[in-house]
């Protein structure tokens, strides 16, 4: 899932945010994973997060970006055994990032 905006967000509130709206589905939501890194040349936020949405237990892994440009959170779920393995293809395609200057 791609969810962009044409304003400007503090990058640094963006896995705060997505992970607000999870906890309002699943209250017992929690964060596994926060880090950074850098997708040519822009550097990028990112969170796993696990939760039970509609009874299902579900990983969340979003990148998050933001700058005079926009925002744009890139997010990738999987049932947790598969995790590992969809990983690959989200970072995969999170790789392909470029925003226009």
């Amino acid at each position: 899932m791609i969810i962009e905006e044409r304003g400007r967000v503090s990058q640094s509130q963006l896995p705060d945010i997505a992970f607000s709206f999870l906890k309002d589905q699943d209250p017992s939501a929690r964060v596994l994973v926060r880090g950074a890194r850098v997708v040519n040349g822009k550097s990028l936020l990112f969170q796993e997060v696990s939760a039970k949405i509609d009874g299902i237990d579900v990983v969340f892994y979003g990148h998050y970006y933001s700058d005079d440009s926009g925002t744009i959170q890139i997010t990738g779920w999987t049932v947790p055994n598969l995790l590992k393995e969809h990983r690959i293809t989200i970072d995969g395609f999170v790789a392909g990032f470029q925003m226009k200057d």
